[in-house]
């Protein structure tokens, strides 16, 4: 079973796509010849500013003009993509099927350039896309994780591999579908290539981020709702790392940063609204949902009225996000949801841009978590601020974009976790 369905277009749907495409390059030819293009020319700093406006300007546009559905239909999957990339970078990949109880597709584990051999010493980064819970892996995010991977290797000469989950998309396959096949492909790990806990970094941007904490949070309080880790937290090792960029960790709208960040950001509040209908809204668990998730990816952000948020409990502190849904039964409940995160993650490191919408939620995240483990002495949580918006790393390699301190800093955390954990 396919985790990326094959998108068949109507007639109308593929006459508002060619006109579409043609509003999409005026906008973005107009913002290349309007925003300096000699700076490709000048400093680092200059070219990576300038490729970064036009990326703003494309995503934005494309947002705006196309509905999900389109965009499904225009990008390849994501088995298709990375066979792609390793194609033109003269790059083995390797390809597991992972086994999943129920009827949920299979996912698929990628392995880049590598696969587990008989290494004394074996460590691995999981890669779990991001993309709305809609959207297939893009070439950025491959060679964003490659080359902080690279990076990492060549700063400490361990043996490191790096696995890329692939899982299903919304509107076909909802909550909490795409946290159960992480699960799963956690289970292939271990009991195919035998892989500890303290062998892996769970690593992810945006919704894939999300998922890797709710993995987290299945390990931390186990849920009846979703599929049994392969660690328990009171005999685990805890995990090398927790690797987030940008990571989605509320599936409510009302924080400031919606309305200061909303015109500059390359996800808006419109888009992240869309998304999350797709990926919630008839849920199993919310039998009462009103909004067909269907309907949204038929429309295109101009079409598109924004809806209230879904009255789910706990919707502000991750709760069918980061969390299952019924994990809190009162909005004023304080429950330490992550008071024992770092027995099950040695190291967390948080990357957030001062000009994404999710700002406020993420940074509200990160104080949830000190609060929670105030007083534990192990607490290793590092938050990293970037002069920038949503997951620019992604966008800045697609583009080709001079690389950036934010990388690097990236890099030399994965290296430092790399090398200090015990072999």
């Amino acid at each position: 079973m396919r985790t990326t369905p094959r998108i068949t277009l109507s007639l109308a749907e593929y006459i508002h796509m060619v006109f579409a495409l043609a509003a999409i390059v005026i906008q973005v030819l107009w913002t290349a010849t309007t925003k300096s293009p000699w700076r490709l020319f000048g400093s680092a700093d200059d070219k990576r500013n300038y490729l970064r406006a036009v990326a703003l300007k494309l995503i934005q546009s494309s947002e705006d003009w196309f509905s999900i559905r389109i965009t499904q239909f225009l990008m390849p999957s994501t088995r298709t993509m990375i066979a792609y990339w390793g194609r033109t970078r003269r790059t083995t990949i390797y390809q597991d099927n992972v086994a999943i109880p129920g009827d949920a597709p299979s996912p698929v584990l990628h392995w880049i350039g590598s696969k587990p051999g008989a290494e004394t010493s074996r460590k691995v980064m999981l890669y779990v896309h991001g993309g709305g819970f809609v959207l297939p892996i893009s070439e950025g995010h491959i060679s964003l994780a490659n080359k902080l991977l690279v990076e990492a290797k060549r700063m400490n000469n361990v043996p490191i591999h790096l696995a890329i989950a692939e899982y299903s998309i919304a509107p076909y396959r909802q909550y909490p579908t795409q946290a159960n096949q992480c699960l799963a492909i956690l289970h292939h790990l271990h009991s195919k290539y035998g892989f500890d806990s303290s062998d892996i970094v769970l690593a992810g941007d945006s919704c894939g981020a999300a998922i890797c904490l709710s993995v987290v949070s299945q390990i931390l309080h186990p849920s009846p709702t979703i599929l049994s880790p392969p660690f328990s937290k009171v005999a685990m090792k805890p995990f090398a790392g927790l690797f987030l960029i940008s990571p989605w960790t509320s599936l409510a709208t009302t924080a400031l940063s919606y309305t200061t960040n909303a015109k500059i950001d390359t996800i808006s509040p419109k888009i992240i609204r869309r998304f999350r209908e797709c990926y919630i809204a008839q849920s199993e668990l919310l039998p009462s949902a009103t909004v067909s998730p269907f309907e949204i990816a038929g429309v295109t952000g101009r079409q598109y009225r924004s809806s209230k948020d879904p009255p789910i409990i706990g919707l502000e502190r991750g709760v069918g996000i980061t969390r299952p849904i019924g994990s809190i039964q009162r909005d004023a409940e304080s429950d330490d949801w992550w008071k024992d995160l770092f027995r099950v993650v040695r190291r967390v490191v948080v990357s957030v841009g001062e000009y994404e919408c999710f700002r406020d939620d993420i940074l509200a995240f990160g104080d949830e978590v000190r609060r929670s483990c105030e007083g534990d002495a192990s607490m290793d949580l590092e938050i990293i601020r970037d002069e920038s918006f949503h997951a620019v790393l992604i966008s800045d390699f697609a583009f080709g974009a001079p690389p950036s301190t934010l990388a690097a800093r990236l890099s030399g955390w994965l290296a430092e976790t790399f090398q200090a954990q015990p072999v």
